[in-house]
């Protein structure tokens, strides 16, 4: 059983449903001096955290894509040592595949990264990383969940979709 379960989103606005919900209390010790921000609270016997990217203080602009999510997944395991890290979002990307908001997206059989667009010959598909999924529908219902729909492919960092990528991305299995 996981006892400590971290989710990380990206942006603000897709994790406030949860904190508000959960009725999370705001960790100031969490990334001190980085823009990053946790929540933290109990649900059915279980430590929950919630932890944001957090927003540029120039532009209020939340802080998305691979580089801030690697970083604030670090600290997060770092601080917390959970047992169980899910990476949340709202899947906005995927509207026109069908995704829904409140609906649960597995990543199987792969997670695709695609941001780092290296146009090196020979390093280009270092740039598009294929990582096995290690999750499991077994995982999925031990947190609880039972409702979930899989997609085709996950991509993290979705902005700019460029037309190239949409296309890439479709051809995958």
């Amino acid at each position: 059983m996981y006892k400590t379960i971290c989710l990380i989103f990206a942006m603000y606005a897709e994790a406030q449903p949860l904190i508000n919900e959960l009725m999370l209390t705001e960790d100031l010790s969490y990334a001190d001096g980085l823009p990053m921000r946790s929540w933290v609270g109990k649900y059915g016997g279980n430590q929950i955290i919630v932890v944001i990217n957090g927003r540029d203080k120039n532009t209020q602009l939340d802080f998305i894509g691979t580089q801030s999510a690697t970083l604030n997944t670090h600290l997060a395991i770092v601080h917390y040592q959970p047992d169980l890290i899910i990476s949340a979002g709202t899947a906005g990307a995927f509207s026109g595949k069908g995704a829904s908001v409140g609906e649960v997206y597995l990543s199987y059989p792969h997670v695709i990264f695609h941001d780092r667009r290296i146009e090196i010959p020979g390093w280009k598909e270092v740039g598009w990383e294929h990582f096995s999924s290690k999750c499991t529908l077994k995982t999925i219902y031990k947190i609880g969940c039972t409702h979930l729909s899989v997609l085709k492919y996950e991509k993290a960092g979705y902005f700019p979709l460029f037309h190239r990528n949409e296309h890439l991305l479709s051809s995958l299995s």
